[in-house]
C-alpha cells in the first residue's frame, strides 16, 4: 500500500475509466506477487537478489515511466468534455488492459522487488512454520488490504472528483491529476533510473 507507480497511475486512470480500474490493477499486481511467491518458495530469493536484476529492473522502471509521464503531460491538451465523458474515448487504448497494466507498474518498480527479498521473505519464513496455511493466510491478508485500499482509491476518485454533473470543474480537476501523476511519474523515474545505475556501478 506504499505510494508508487501503482498508486499513481490507478489514480490517473481511475479519474477517466472509473472505480473499476483499482480493483483490475489490483489482481494484475496480485497475478505477479504470486509468481514472486512460488519463486521465493522455490529458492530462487539468492538468485533474485543481486544487483544485476534489481539495476536491470531499475532502468526498466525508468524507461517505462518516462514513456507513461510524457504521454500523461501531452494528454493534458487533448482533455476535454467529450474525452472525458462521451462514448468514444480513442485515448482508452492505452493501459485499457489494467490487470496487464498492474503487472507493468510493479514489476517496474525495483522497491517492490527489493521489499519482497527483505520484508516480505521476513514474513514469508514466519508464516511457514505454520506450513501452507500460514503462507496462504498471510498472502491472502496481504492482497486483501491491497484490494481495499485502492478501490477505495478509485472509488473517491471516479465519484467525488470526476462527475458528469459538473463537467467544466471535474475537466479542470482531471487536468490538474494528470499533471501531477505526470510530475509523480517523473520523479520515480528519475529515483529508479539512479537506483538501477548504482546497483549496476557495484557490479
Amino acid at each position: 500500500m506504499v505510494p508508487g507507480p501503482l498508486l499513481t497511475v490507478t489514480i490517473s486512470e481511475s479519474a477517466k475509466k472509473g472505480f473499476w480500474v483499482g480493483p483490475k490493477m489490483i489482481a494484475g499486481h496480485a497475478i505477479l506477487e504470486i509468481a514472486l511467491l512460488i519463486l521465493l518458495l522455490s529458492g530462487f530469493g539468492p538468485f533474485l537478489n543481486n544487483n544485476i536484476i534489481i539495476g536491470i529492473i531499475g532502468i526498466f522502471g525508468t524507461i517505462v515511466l518516462s514513456f507513461i509521464s510524457v504521454g500523461m503531460f501531452l494528454s493534458v491538451k487533448k482533455i476535454n468534455e467529450e474525452s472525458l465523458f462521451g462514448t468514444n474515448k480513442k485515448d482508452e487504448k492505452k493501459f485499457s488492459n489494467d490487470i496487464i497494466a498492474g503487472i507493468i507498474m510493479s514489476i517496474a518498480n525495483p522497491f517492490w522487488t527489493i521489499w519482497w527479498l527483505t520484508i516480505g521473505l521476513g514474513y514469508i519464513s514466519f508464516s511457514q512454520e505454520f506450513g501452507f496455511k500460514g503462507i496462504a493466510f498471510f498472502f491472502t491478508g496481504h492482497i486483501l488490504a491491497d484490494f481495499l485500499w485502492y478501490s477505495v482509491v478509485s472509488f473517491l476518485i471516479s465519484n467525488f472528483l470526476i462527475s458528469e454533473k459538473r463537467k467544466m470543474l471535474s475537466i479542470q480537476i482531471y487536468k490538474i491529476i494528470m499533471i501531477v501523476c505526470g510530475v509523480v511519474l517523473t520523479a520515480f523515474s528519475a529515483w529508479f533510473g539512479y537506483t538501477g545505475i548504482a546497483r549496476l556501478a557495484n557490479i
